[in-house]
Parts: C-alpha cells; structure tokens; sequence
C-alpha cells in the first residue's frame, strides 16, 4: 500500500515504514528528509546509496520528545483503532509514517491527539535502519 499523497515517496510494507531519505553523513549514519535529521542505527547489506530508504517499524514510535534520540515533528493525519492497538499516521514533508500505540491497563489516560494537531515523535537510533 502507498502511504504518501504522491504515488511512490513513502510506503507502508506490512509492518514498516518506508521513508525516501537523502543521506547527509553516511560516515555518522545521519539522513535527512523534511528539512529533519535521523540517525539511522545500521545500513542493510542490501542498502541503495542511489535510492535510500529509512525503515522503522510502527511500534518503534513513541510519542513526545526524547533526549538522545531520534525526534520528528509532524501533524496527525488520521487516527484507527484497532482493537488495543490505536494507529496513528502521522504526515511530515507529504511522507506518513504509521505509528502503533499499545493501549493497555498503564495507558487508560492516554490523551490522544486529534487529526490536524502538530505531533512530536521519536524513536532510537538502534530501532531504524537504512535500505
């Protein structure tokens, strides 16, 4: 399934996240899309120097801002519930990124954000890696 407003600049693999990247220090591992910076953990064996790709997987997204690691801002674009899982896709640069909020016994007072509002995530830097 295509996950961007423009056919083939993001997609969602099953369980991934795949984010079209420009590497800015591959020496550091450091990419960047939307005028944002990640730090990738590690680059695939498989890895396209011409077509790089950031991969995370949705439940590797947090919500709010973490010293250290990697930290995005975007606007909610949509949120599903699905079951005890609430999805939320998450717009940066015309790019979503779906994120899996676990909702369990510790997150009943969860306030969740409305579609539209602005959004910080962030995730490791041993949690994504570059294909």
């Amino acid at each position: 399934m295509i996950s961007s407003r423009s056919s083939g600049q993001s997609s969602f693999v099953g369980q991934l996240n795949l984010i079209p990247v420009r590497l800015v220090n591959p020496s550091e591992r450091l990419v960047s899309f939307d005028g944002q910076v990640v730090r990738v953990g590690r680059f695939a064996e498989q890895f396209s120097a011409e077509k790089p790709r950031l991969a995370v997987r949705p439940e590797e997204l947090n919500p709010g801002h973490a010293p250290g690691e990697n930290n995005l801002q975007g606007k909610i674009e949509s949120i599903n519930y699905l079951g005890s899982i609430v999805r939320l896709r998450v717009e940066m640069g015309g790019m979503l990124f779906s994120m899996d909020i676990f909702m369990d016994i510790f997150e009943r007072n969860l306030v969740l954000p409305r579609v539209g509002d602005r959004y910080d995530l962030h995730f490791p830097v041993d949690a994504c890696w570059l294909i």
